[in-house]
């Protein structure tokens, strides 16, 4: 059966990896990703020039999710979305940087009808084979913001105290979504068996394309209309920027610090004769770029 764009019931869905680039047209009315309206590319360059013949009035807003693509004909990720952000402004269709936790986890509260209250606290943990992903998240009047996440190790011999810590799990969770990559997993049974043996755990087993396609879906009503809020979550800072005009006086600085609630605006006094500032970008732990 031929798919018909009807206008604005389409959300374009742009992700990358760390060598390619893609874009993929989500029907919200079906709520499925158009295999036919998805394109793939390896050169950014070559995607952005593409970008008004991909993207037109037919679709109602567009998610742009690339924080692990790498350069692909760019300097560095920043002059990447840069240039998408020049390429989009022109199309006057609202757009919105998303990262890869958020968008699932959205799209994991609303298939599993979480509702909460203010200040109501919601665990939710991916379980690999070797390690657990863990984000503990508190509702607010803005939707629910991240106090906690984190790649964490589980010894399922050790101590349930210990265990319990590194799962955030001493706070008192109205739900907790438990997502096994499979279930046979020891960390998971262990987890659902006996860590969290409780009429809160939820075990979800939908695939992560469904989540993030949901993700997008409720993503877009929050771009469209802020007061819904429902499975909205709070974008976040994941790259920590450091701006000082001397080095020399560390005091004198601005920090964009992991975990600061987007957007923001920071400022400090500088004397005027300052000319010359130094920038350090940490892509993740102990990776520091200095742009000089």
């Amino acid at each position: 059966m031929a798919v018909i764009l009807n206008d604005k019931k389409f959300i374009a869905y742009i992700h990358g990896e760390s060598n390619l680039i893609k874009i993929s047209a989500i029907n919200v009315e079906t709520q499925e990703i158009i295999p036919s309206l998805t394109f793939t590319f390896t050169d950014a360059k070559k995607f952005i020039e593409n970008i008004p013949k991909l993207i037109n009035s037919k679709f109602k807003s567009i998610l742009i999710c690339v924080v692990s693509t790498e350069k692909l004909g760019f300097k560095n990720n920043i002059e990447l979305c840069k240039a998408l952000k020049d390429k989009l402004e022109p199309l006057k269709i609202p757009y919105y940087f998303v990262n890869e936790q958020t968008l699932p986890a959205s799209g994991m509260l609303s298939l599993n009808k979480i509702t909460s209250k203010i200040d109501d606290s919601i665990l939710i943990i991916h379980i690999s084979i070797n390690n657990i992903y863990v984000m503990h998240l508190k509702y607010t009047e803005n939707g629910y913001k991240i106090i906690a996440e984190g790649i964490k190790i589980i010894d399922i011999t050790g101590s349930a105290e210990e265990n319990k810590e590194k799962c955030f799990a001493n706070f008192n969770h109205k739900k907790i979504l438990l997502m096994p990559a499979q279930t046979w997993i020891p960390i998971f049974k262990y987890l659902k068996n006996y860590l969290f043996k409780s009429k809160k755990v939820i075990v979800v087993n939908p695939t992560l394309t469904e989540f993030e396609v949901k993700g997008c879906i409720e993503t877009d009503k929050w771009l469209q209309d802020k007061i819904n809020i429902k499975c909205h979550i709070i974008q976040q800072n994941y790259r920590c920027l450091m701006i000082t005009p001397n080095i020399a006086k560390p005091e004198l600085k601005i920090t964009a610090d992991c975990h600061d609630s987007l957007p923001f605006e920071k400022s400090i006094i500088v004397p005027r004769s300052n000319l010359f500032f130094t920038v350090g970008l940490i892509f993740g732990i102990g990776n520091i770029t200095d742009f000089g």
